[in-house]
């Protein structure tokens, strides 16, 4: 079977239609583009796209490249429906893909079409059904503390609910959320259950991964803090801690946005006027870092979530080398 074919029964299968690919030859292309894909057309639910295919088969370009090759190929062809076709790719480099929301498809494994909202996971599993494109902060923090520390599951919502320092209510909330995205399982009978996952921890992060986000909500000058407040290594700082990436000269922690709060109205915490005065470079995130970490440092899933967007390629080396050390 042609490549072209095996393109097209894999779209056919996944979408339940047959699907028919024409070649394309389009406007005239930069020769780094030209050299490096093949165009095609296809037309999916009543939509026209531009599939990009990856001409190269010893493997596909860093997420970073492919992330920029997508904007490249929607300026030349003038169109936003620019899907880029590739060989296979590791699952938590096609989560960077996601991430970005940069259309995709890797044949026989994984379709991303954001534009038509279709997301169809390994093995054909229908995209989650969830309130929207991501988990709610108390979703993902329970999610984060049961891969990282194993004491979430088969318990007592009301203890986990204590321990990541939400209601019981809340966690309620955040079990029907982790359900519906089929990351828990439902348990038999009406009565309320404890939280039981759906896979082992390294799958379920890679299950996962397109529905976490950042928890950082701003990013703040400070000049000073009181010795009373003991925010998290964070950022390129907590990195470099645990890797061999050079530390950035002006340090980075993290507090949770109520913890910055009450810093600033009991004045423990003062903002510098601007970043040339700032001794400190302060996150206020979204849930409180200290229910996940060990240490004096942010927990290496959130963050690997702040800086997985991150540009610079020896910070994503530094943070692939930080999440192959945590132990499943």
């Amino acid at each position: 079977m042609t490549k072209t074919a095996a393109l097209e029964a894999y779209l056919s299968k996944v979408l339940g239609q047959p699907v028919r690919l024409q070649a394309w030859r389009g406007p005239e292309l930069p020769l780094y583009l030209s050299q490096s894909y093949q165009l095609g057309r296809l037309r999916i639910h009543g939509a026209d796209l531009v599939l990009a295919e990856f001409a190269h088969s010893d493997g596909a370009a860093p997420p970073s490249r492919l992330a920029a090759d997508w904007a490249a190929l929607r300026t030349a062809l003038a169109t936003d429906r620019v899907v880029l076709v590739l060989p296979g790719l590791a699952a938590y480099l096609r989560n960077r893909l996601v991430a970005a929301h940069v259309p995709f498809i890797v044949p026989g494994r994984q379709l991303y079409l954001p534009m038509l909202w279709i997301d169809l996971r390994e093995s054909f599993d229908a995209a989650p059904q969830t309130a929207g494109p991501w988990l709610g902060w108390s979703a993902q923090l329970v999610l984060l503390r049961h891969l990282l520390r194993g004491d979430v599951e088969d318990r007592p919502l009301v203890g986990v609910a204590g321990d990541c320092g939400y209601s019981a209510m809340t966690l309620s909330k955040a079990r029907r959320e982790l359900i519906a995205a089929g990351l828990a399982v439902k348990g038999a009978g009406k009565r309320p259950k404890p939280l039981c996952f759906a896979a082992p921890p390294a799958e379920l992060w890679e299950r996962a991964l397109p529905l976490l986000r950042s928890p950082v909500a701003k990013v703040h000058p400070v000049a000073r803090l009181a010795p009373g407040l003991h925010p998290q290594s964070a950022g390129t700082t907590a990195l470099a801690d645990q890797t061999a990436l050079a530390p950035d000269p002006l340090p980075t922690a993290a507090l949770s946005l109520p913890a910055f709060r009450r810093g600033l109205t009991d004045r423990t915490l003062t903002l510098a006027p601007g970043w040339d005065e700032a001794a400190l470079r302060i996150e206020a995130w979204k849930y409180d870092p200290q229910r996940l970490s060990e240490g004096g440092a942010v927990d290496p899933l959130s963050l690997y979530l702040c800086l997985r967007l991150d540009p610079d390629e020896r910070v994503q080396a530094a943070l692939e080398g930080l999440v192959a050390t945590v132990r499943w």
